[in-house]
């Protein structure tokens, strides 16, 4: 477990292409309070952070943090098995392939923002949660992927929405300019916004 309180981690690049987690790599947790990962780069995964999908529980837990500016092929800014924010920002991550903002199966966001993220070949250019995404007054918007531009989640996902926003994102494919749920399955909203994303597919 790496955790890391009051601190700063940039510009940090991994060597190789099964290397992990440009700026935090950890096997279990990477527990972040009132910091910024920014600038780091990652071969494979991770970019900013990188959690092993491997352990059990494994999470990356963020409160009034920052991760921005990073990049990776999957998971631009946090790579993870749970990703856990609070009153963070993830923004201006880039993936080659999959989710430029948060790569997780369980993403939980509360008092969040994520934007102008990018998954360049890939799917959600904010978020890719395959189990379930569960936002509370959070907003997700000017994110850019080929498949949901905000959000993507995956088949049969829990899929809820409390007071939060979706606007402003864009897909270069086909389905789900701002969420695309895969798959099927509800999606749940409360006192939210859905609106003003753009591409060829519908909001």
């Amino acid at each position: 477990t790496v955790t890391l309180t009051n601190s700063t981690v940039s510009t940090n690049t991994t060597e190789g292409t099964s290397s992990r987690g440009g700026g935090v790599s950890a096997y279990y947790a990477a527990i972040l309070t009132n910091s910024t990962v920014s600038g780091n780069v990652s071969n494979s995964v991770g970019g900013g952070i990188s959690v092993s999908m491997r352990a059990e529980n494994g999470s990356a837990e963020l409160t009034n943090s920052t991760v921005s500016g990073n990049s990776a092929l999957n998971g631009g800014g946090i790579y993870a098995p749970t990703a856990t924010v609070s009153n963070s920002t993830i923004s201006d991550n880039s993936a080659s392939f999959r989710a430029g903002g948060i790569y997780a199966y369980t993403a939980t966001l509360s008092k969040s923002t994520v934007s102008g993220n990018t998954a360049s070949s890939g799917n959600g250019g904010g978020i890719f949660a395959y189990t379930e995404a569960t936002l509370t007054n959070s907003t997700v918007s000017g994110n850019t992927g080929k498949w949901g531009g905000g959000i993507m989640t995956g088949s049969e996902a829990n899929r809820t929405l409390i007071n939060t926003t979706v606007s402003g994102n864009t897909i270069t494919g086909d389905y789900g300019n701002g969420i695309y749920a895969w798959g099927g399955g509800a999606l749940n909203l409360t006192n939210s916004i859905i609106a003003n994303n753009t591409g060829n597919g519908a909001d």
